[in-house]
């Protein structure tokens, strides 16, 4: 009887160990250790806007002959009427500028301007290269594209006439990508207003086919009564469709009321349909500034800060995003919770990602920084922050990534002046650009013929007719309960959550079961 008793620890021991051992293989934990080898080199930060006027939300891309192409919201006087007196118009604007090297740039110019109306606004503007073609998403009250050949963009003549996309209601963030069967996609967020919920932005999608000159009908991805700001869409090589954005309350003017979180769909049809919202799941229920991108290793990952501790955390997918890993801290840095910040991520040749974002090296630290990270794809692990720049008073913010000929990494931001951080109708900020070279591989730069979305965009120079209908039915596909997220309560996923949280459990009772049968024995 002695000998069972003490055999009996033992044999539960096991049988309990290999239950947590299979319980944890579930999750697939990813490891999570230092590296510091072979980390970007970052240029001094050179200044790419005047205070005067102020400069904000830029973007960043560069086309395969390695050209860098900058955009940044900002505001114009406008002349006067030729009567001699003053006027105190303004256009809010596009600005554009290039760089063959990212030292010396051409000088900026505004391609795109709406007169102020309401106020000055961010027109918030989006760049993608595709060949010879670059394309801009830019907004007013509605979202537009305009198309240009990258070798000419400096001229605002080269801008083809935009093509409107959003319709019947405010409009605000967009982001844009190609595939390589030479689709456009589109996601922008829309107020969709409902009796419970008047000021309610969706993500909405559509494609082009035909080099941008129609457009599908507009798809409700988001679904949710619910708002959204800062989507951020990617298409991976077998052309499916990958998409993040955070939801909460509202959406006007880009901002959402707290609480917030980070939502996740995708298409596996180019498209046509899209899987219901999944929420990535936040430790402490709350989490903002999401963002993606694809190893070398084929890995589709995740980052956002989880509030209120502003730890940043990732998750990364192994099965195109149908299965996630638990959300893990990426240790040595801390986020900054704001409403209109957000982060971005790229991968180089080599197949490692480099995150940008604003935040800080410790927990404490006052001065804010525009930092970098870098994912090794083939270790599994991320390096400490690098410090791009540093800030004692004022305030970075809106960090965007861009790589170019596989090893040259770009970033623009932008900088709040400390005397009008959040009082945007008297700020005095500035536009920032450096660029950080890898050890990655470098891809042969090429010659900018046109595209067959080019040729197609300048033959018709005239704007489509809107095709915006009311949106399609999403498809009733949802992708099964993902590790690490968690499906959207609605009343049909309720149960679904209840089982799943029965797991752990379960485990333990088998485990306990073999454990009793061993020690009768």
């Amino acid at each position: 009887m002695n000998t069972n008793t003490r055999a009996f620890p033992r044999s539960l021991a096991v049988a309990v160990a290999l239950a947590l051992g299979l319980f944890a293989s579930l999750l697939a934990p990813v490891e999570v250790f230092y590296g510091q080898e072979e980390l970007p080199t970052w240029s001094a930060p050179l200044a790419l806007s005047s205070r005067d006027p102020s400069s904000w939300f830029p973007d960043v891309a560069a086309d395969p002959s390695g050209r860098v192409h900058v955009v940044w919201s900002s505001a114009v006087a406008l002349p006067g009427d030729g009567s001699g007196g003053s006027t105190n118009a303004e256009a809010d604007v596009v600005m554009y500028t290039a760089s063959e090297d990212g030292e010396t740039w051409s000088d900026p110019v505004d391609v795109v301007a709406f007169r102020e109306a309401r106020g000055r606004e961010a027109t918030r503007p989006g760049l993608l290269v595709d060949g010879a073609a670059l394309w801009l998403t830019y907004r007013s009250k509605d979202v537009f594209v305009r198309q240009a050949a990258t070798e000419r963009a400096t001229s605002a003549s080269a801008w083809v006439l935009p093509r409107q996309l959003s319709s019947g209601s405010e409009a605000y963030y967009s982001r844009m990508a190609s595939d390589r069967d030479g689709a456009l996609h589109v996601v922008y967020t829309g107020n969709m207003p409902s009796p419970d919920c008047a000021i309610c932005y969706h993500v909405l999608y559509r494609r082009s086919v035909d080099g941008g000159r129609t457009w599908s009908a507009a798809t409700d991805v988001s679904v949710l009564p619910t708002g959204a700001v800062k989507p951020q869409l990617l298409v991976d090589e077998e052309g499916d469709l990958h998409l993040v954005w955070e939801a909460g309350r509202g959406g006007s003017l880009g901002q959402l009321e707290k609480p917030t979180r980070v939502l996740y769909a995708a298409s596996y049809d180019k498209g046509e349909t899209w899987t219901l919202p999944l929420e990535f799941r936040a430790p402490n229920g709350q989490a903002r500034n999401p963002a993606l991108a694809i190893d070398g290793q084929g890995r589709l990952m995740a980052v956002w800060i989880g509030l209120p501790e502003e730890r940043v955390y990732f998750q990364v997918s192994t099965d195109r995003g149908r299965s996630w890993s638990e959300p893990t801290v990426i240790e040595g840095v801390f986020g900054f919770d704001s409403r209109l910040d957000g982060y971005s991520m790229v991968a180089d040749s080599a197949g490692d990602v480099h995150l940008a974002m604003v935040g800080r090296t410790f927990e404490r630290q006052k001065e804010m920084e525009v930092l970098n990270l870098t994912w090794n794809a083939t270790e599994r692990t991320w390096s400490l922050p690098q410090s791009i720049a540093k800030y004692d008073e004022d305030l970075p913010e809106w960090p965007r990534l861009a790589v170019s000929g596989g090893n040259r990494l770009l970033v623009v931001w932008f900088v709040r002046d400390a005397a009008n951080i959040f009082r945007s109708e008297s700020g005095r900020y500035q536009v920032w650009y450096s660029q950080g070279q890898t050890s990655a591989p470098e891809f042969p730069l090429q010659g900018t013929e046109p595209s067959t979305t080019q040729a197609a965009a300048e033959a018709t120079d005239m704007p489509t007719r809107l095709v915006l209908a009311a949106s399609p039915a999403v498809s009733t596909t949802q992708v099964p309960a993902m590790q690490g997220m968690e499906p959207v309560v609605q009343e049909a996923d309720v149960l679904l959550v209840i089982l799943k949280s029965l797991v752990p459990t379960v485990l333990f009772l088998l485990a306990a079961l073999v454990g009793v049968r061993l020690w009768r024995r």
